[in-house]
């Protein structure tokens, strides 16, 4: 990793992860981290080609945070990557907000050619089963590129291929026949 462009629109979420979490903020001071204080919707507009990864852990999709899951900024998510670049934000809750995670795919296959989801296990968030949206203009998400680094604490090559919806249940869920 050469760089890593940090956008956090406030400063004190930063100070405030230093301060109570400084595991989960550890690399925050690391010299290829660069930390922007403004508007991921504004960051993202002004690159172009640039990036490998943009990866979004907004607030939930609602008030400002929606400006981080439109077309237009799944647009500029797209024009930032590079070619083979992938791009993945949170998409809530699949058994609380099922509606959301369906919306939040259906925009961003209006914008990506790729578009999948996986999910985590997050015992802090609601409904435990998160959800993540990920897009590529066209390399499979689901395929391991690379050997796995393996002093990780939870990933692996097993978890990653677990981590996405079999392919019966993510059409359930896009269809919207998917009953609970």
């Amino acid at each position: 990793m050469e760089r890593v462009d940090f956008v956090e629109i406030d400063r004190e979420v930063i100070n405030i992860s230093r301060e109570f979490f400084p595991t989960v903020s550890s690399a925050i001071d690391n010299e290829k981290v660069h930390i922007q204080n403004m508007d991921g919707a504004e960051f993202i507009k002004s690159h172009k080609d640039e990036f490998d990864v943009v990866i979004v852990d907004s607030t939930d999709i609602i008030g400002f945070a929606k400006s981080l899951f439109t077309v237009e900024f799944f647009k500029s998510a797209k024009e930032a990557l590079k070619e083979d670049g992938m791009f993945v934000t949170l998409s809530e809750s699949l058994h609380f907000h099922k509606e959301m995670v369906v919306n939040v795919q259906e925009t961003m296959k209006l914008v990506f050619p790729v578009v999948d989801l996986y999910t985590a296990p997050i015992a802090t968030y609601a409904g435990n089963w998160w959800t993540f949206s990920a897009a590529s203009n066209n390399l499979s998400l689901r395929d391991i590129r690379r050997p796995c680094i393996e002093d990780t604490k939870y990933y692996s090559e097993e978890i990653h291929r677990h981590a996405f919806l079999p392919d019966g249940l993510y059409s359930a869920l896009m269809n919207k026949t998917l009953k609970w």
